[in-house]
């Protein structure tokens, strides 16, 4: 009774007062044909009830997003001159500006900008507000479109134009540079009849022209950049200036010595290689290394300027990009590639030029840089160079030049690090895939006329491994005066005392998949005088055909390491065996021998190893690697539960040796775990068929050969002992759920089985079909979340009558019952993710068309490795950005959108709890289709959270399709989202078209009948934090689309005072709501 009486003069407040609500409008300037005229100065803007044109977004960069819920006005320019317009820190929402000339049939865009920069400040705009200048022209009306960045993206703000008349610029402005005497001569298109035209060189007045030319003809210029601009004059007015820029490389000046590893100097003519993540240029480091006392000598020496080969450069903001050459120095050879290992010596920050391609840059250091005498004392010291360009999240981008091998070969290999391409630490581009670039870096010195103390070592000291052995082979050239004898040691062990007039040496085999060190000591009169190292890491034996490991049927323990391995045969030809998918080449590969002992099938595989691991069988005496010996490949196993691991079988002839190789799907690629070879096959070909309306499971496999018995498991226990020439059998009226089958064969020698998963349900009517796909090729690793199960809770708590199976929707019979309302494709998120093929998107595409709602939720499927099928037509997502949107691993947050009757605008900031916890989802960018064959209507519903900062994208999109069902698209998955699941499974299925969940209004304590508690209740929630219903219909008593005071009034008024009842479905019968308003009914269970 305190409660009630608590709250007896509010109830009494509520029977004198009586409310209203507003309703919003669209704005007169919604359309392009109401556009409103307005003038220079400051015109509020409100979009707040605006909707889409349903044009394009603007197509000049700058963050421009899509112009969403857009209002329109016009501006007619009173003279030639140049107009700024700006939202600059003056809107609440995230603003995009367009601009156009024509009319509404026929638009041009002219300019736009989504996020500004204060032109007074050189600041960026707060809240993604904008800014942008153009060129306009006396009498001409143009357009101006102001909307937000993302649908939903609303609000309020001021757009300001500012206009200062000013003289038409010249056009096509064309500077050409002659490099024999460094003249540059420029020509333009004037665009009035002017009085004059200037030129500026570097800001300086170089010209004065009649205004009539239109072209000149520079000076000689000296080294540099140099920045010619032509500014017209008429009427004593100035245009805008024009501008281009040239640049004329400094060589590097005279020095006493090059390190370099090019026997020529180099040209830039090759290729180049680097990381991008997030749709951005990363952070990449190109890297070389030296000797330095096999290029200098123990001298103390100073860097005065390093050349490097720039293959392209693209400033993403200002004329330069942002680089940085650091230099690094490990004292004894031992400390690379680890960076935190080596010492820093300098870092010098420059701004390398637009615009320079396929040439050699010279980067000359203003204080010269010395390397310290305590650095150069070491044997083995080793100077370091990395050449850095930053990341600077902007549409720039660095390619570094190499040089072509077949106009020169370098001595020493080139190297690369990227942190977003998971690559931290310098690796060989060659153990990547990339053994033929060879990056252009060489370090011109001085020499101070200062010897360090110490010998200087043996020159050109090499340590390379040895085909098919662990021996490596250590080289250097003969010093000026031969010593007594040299000691050689392996890991500071003496292994030999070899001969003054040696130059090598092989060491015993060394332990494989270690790193190394080997010390050479010139002995002379009993003491040494040098002592010079190497460390290498050692390959195995097999890690060349020649080097195969004899192996036979049983296990044997592998590792692919391209830190150890190297990638060293042909890449097999797909027309004589194809691994599918594009891939030729096995990375990081070794090899087996094997001698059948029989013959028939003999099955090789990796199943239950680490890593992405690719086979393939020569039928060659394991003599050689020639491709056309191939006759088996593999690189996923067809069975579905290997993962990513490999499998295959070929036929084998007693006696007939066969050669194994084993690589690595990707050159970065590590594996390891068991090889198996088995000439006991277990069932082959095994399928599994479950019956959606008697429960029975029917598997199929292929006839074996050797079997003494079979017999077939389900979940652990035997079901049948059959016939060993059996390849069928039916398991009749399984229960419901998921099941592991197994069909073990056996030869005599132990039980071979081959397992299959499926799933049983008994279809009985259920609205909503989840199928859960991800680990179905990944040996059953779901990762961190298993986003089937969370969306089946969720589904039930929101009222629908949803199952979930464990299987592909093309083996459920039953999937096209007219009762099923959706269908739920949950593929998951990379690694763990389920890759579709043809049939099964063909089959979500004929679903779609026969009305029913399709979600897909899927990591890999738009923005990697698309598979085209029907359901593309269905999808949303724009086509021509398939493969290219693969995202990044910054989606940890997200903010939802209004895409029409998918309304997810009020959640703003949501947690994403990722999938693949300390690795890469690689969320998926989607882009919503305007194409797309059942109608225009797609629209981002969720995007990447605003305060997580740039960049902007969606993930995902609701399709509301012109006939036949909706689909909600999205790359990231359900169980991840951090936010209310239920209500998010609700409003999804709303969305779908699906039927409102039936409740009692007035009931909001949802306990079964409306009484005083329930005003009571709404009243709580309302004024001093009580629980919010778990219904909200059912607190709106009225009806009108919102809970407010007013509910609680209607309530007691039909309780207390003989009022009408709350409206349908009322206070007493159960039943949907029969109004559309964003008031949704999530749980109630009392009806």
């Amino acid at each position: 009774m305190v409660k009630q009486q608590r709250f007896l003069p509010v109830l009494c407040l509520l029977f004198a007062t009586t409310f209203s609500m507003p309703i919003l409008a669209q704005p007169a300037n919604d359309d392009c044909t109401g556009a409103i005229p307005i003038d220079v100065g400051d015109t509020p803007i409100d979009t707040t009830s605006a909707t889409s044109s349903g044009l394009a977004g603007g197509g000049c960069g700058g963050g421009s997003g899509g112009a969403w819920n857009d209002i329109w006005f016009s501006y007619t320019a009173p003279d030639n001159g140049n107009l700024s317009l700006s939202t600059c820190d003056q809107a609440t929402f995230d603003s995009d500006l367009v601009i156009y000339d024509g009319d509404c049939s026929s638009l041009n865009e002219v300019g736009c900008n989504g996020d500004g920069t204060d032109p007074n400040t050189g600041v960026a705009c707060t809240g993604f507000t904008s800014y942008a200048e153009m060129v306009v022209v006396a009498g001409v009306t143009y357009l101006v479109r102001v909307g937000g960045w993302a649908d939903g993206d609303v609000g309020t703000g001021t757009l300001t134009l500012a206009f200062t008349s000013a003289t038409l610029p010249v056009q096509t402005l064309d500077c050409i540079l002659d490099p024999i005497d460094n003249t540059v001569a420029m020509t333009w298109a004037n665009s009035d009849a002017y009085d004059e035209i200037n030129i500026y060189l570097n800001g300086t007045l170089e010209a004065a022209l009649p205004g009539s030319d239109a072209s000149y003809t520079s000076g000689a210029l000296g080294f540099g950049a140099s920045q010619f601009c032509v500014e017209a004059i008429l009427g004593g007015v100035l245009s805008q200036q024009v501008c281009c820029t040239v640049v004329i490389l400094e060589p590097c000046p005279a020095a006493d010595g090059i390190i370099s590893d090019f026997p020529a100097p180099p040209v830039a003519d090759g290729g180049s290689v680097s990381c991008g993540a997030g749709g951005f240029h990363a952070e990449n480091h190109f890297w070389k290394k030296w000797n330095l006392n096999g290029q200098v000598g123990a001298t103390n020496i100073e860097l005065t300027c390093v050349e490097i080969g720039v293959n392209a450069s693209t400033p993403g903001a200002g004329p330069t990009q942002p680089m940085a050459i650091n230099v690094y120095l490990d004292e004894d050879g031992t400390q690379w590639p680890t960076v935190t290992s080596m010492t820093l010596i300098a870092t010098y920050d420059f701004g390398l030029p637009g615009g320079i391609d396929n040439e050699v840059y010279p980067v000359i250091f203003p204080t010269p840089i010395s390397i310290p005498c305590s650095s150069i004392t070491g044997a083995n010291a080793t100077l370091v160079i990395d050449v850095m360009c930053y990341d600077l999240n902007q549409q720039d981008a660095f390619w570094m030049g190499t040089q072509d091998v077949a106009t020169g070969a370098q001595a020493q290999p080139s190297f690369l690090s990227a942190a977003a391409c998971g690559i931290p630490n310098p690796i060989d581009v060659a153990a990547i895939g990339f053994g033929d670039l060879q990056w252009v870096i060489e370090a011109h010195f001085n020499l101070l006329g200062t010897t360090c103390g110490g010998a200087a070592g043996l020159a050109n000291f090499q340590c390379n491994n040895t085909d098919a052995d662990t021996a490596v082979e250590v080289s250097w050239d003969a010093p000026a005066s031969t010593p007594d004898s040299y000691d050689v040691y392996v890991d500071a062990a003496l292994v030999a005392n070899i001969p003054g007039t040696d130059n090598f040496y092989f060491t015993p085999g060394l332990t494989p998949y270690q790193q190394h060190t080997i010390t050479v000591q010139e002995i002379v009169g009993g003491s040494a005088i040098s002592d010079t190292n190497c460390s290498i890491n050692v390959n195995p034996t097999n890690d060349t055909y020649d080097g195969a490991e004899p192996i036979g049927v049983g296990t044997v323990p592998f590792q692919c390491d391209p830190t150890f391995n190297g990638t060293d045969s042909p890449a097999i030809d797909i027309a004589v065996c194809d691994f599918g998918f594009g891939v030729q080449q096995q990375y990081n590969d070794i090899f087996f021998c094997y001698t059948a002992t029989s013959t028939g099938p003999v099955i090789v595989t990796t199943c239950g190893a680490t890593g992405d691991t690719n086979l393939s069988v020569y039928n060659n005496g394991c003599a050689d690697d020639d491709p056309a010996n191939v006759i088996a490949c593999n690189d996923d196993a067809t069975s579905g539960l290997c993962g990513v691991a490999a499998e295959l079988i070929f036929d084998a002839v007693n006696g007939v040796s066969y050669m194994i190789r084993l690589g690595t799907f990707n050159p970065a690629g590590l594996a390891s775990g068991d090889l198996t070879i088995n000439d006991c096959v277990p069932p082959t070909n095994i399928a599994v068929d479950s019956d959606c309306n008697s429960g029975d499971v029917t598997l199929t496999w292929d006839a074996g050969t050797n079997w003494s018995s079979l017999e077939v498991t389900r979940d652990g226990g035997t079901i049948a002992t059959l016939a060993v020439t059996d390849t069928s059998y039916v398991d009749a009226a399984v229960a419901n759920g998921d099941h592991v089958y197994e069909v073990v064969a056996d030869c005599g020698s132990g039980p071979n089985p081959t397992t299959v998963n499926t799933s049983v349900l008994t279809y009985a009517g259920q609205t909503d079909l989840i199928f859960a796909v991800e680990g179905l090729q990944t040996a059953g690793d779901l990762g961190a979340i298993d986003s089937g199960a969370a969306l089946l809770l969720a589904l039930t708590d929101a009222g629908r009558d949803a199952a979930l199976l464990r299987m592909s929707p093309v083996d459920y019979a039953c999937v096209t019952d007219a009762d099923i309302a959706n269908i739920w494709m949950m593929t998951g998120t990379v690694p763990t993710d389920y890759r579709i093929n043809q049939a099964e998107g063909d089959l979500l595409g004929t679903l779609g068309n026969d009305g029913k709602g399709i979600y897909f939720e899927g990591g890999d499927h738009f923005g990697w490795q698309h598979q085209a099928s029907l359901f593309d037509s269905r999808d949303g997502v724009d086509d021509g950005t398939y493969n290219t949107g693969d995202g990044d691993d910054l989606f940890t947050a997200m903010d939802g959108l209004n895409a029409g009757n998918l309304d997810t605008s009020d959640q703003v900031d949501v947690i994403y709890n990722q999938d693949n916890i300390g690795g890469n989802d690689w969320t998926d960018w989607l882009t919503p289709a305007t194409t797309d064959a059942f109608g225009p209507n797609a629209a981002p519903a969720w995007k990447y959270a605003v305060s997580l900062g740039t960049p902007e994208y969606f993930t995902t999109v609701y399709y509301d399709t012109d006939s036949g069902g909706k689909t909600i698209s999205s790359s990231w998955e359900f169980g991840g989202y951090g936010g209310d699941q239920v209500d998010l499974a609700g409003r999804y299925a709303v969305a779908f078209g699906g039927t409102e969940p039936e409740f009692r209004r007035g009931d909001s304590n949802g306990d079964g009948t409306v009484n005083i508690a329930d005003p009571v209740q709404t009243l709580a929630n309302l004024f001093s934090g009580g629980d919010d219903p778990g219904c909200a219909d059912t607190a709106d008593s009225n009806d009108d689309g919102s809970v407010n005071i007013a509910d609680p009034v209607k309530t007691l008024g039909y309780l207390f005072s003989m009022q009408p009842p709350p409206p349908a479905p009322g206070p007493t019968d159960c039943g949907p709501d029969p109004t559309d308003d964003t008031v949704e009914c999530l749980d109630y269970n009392t009806c």
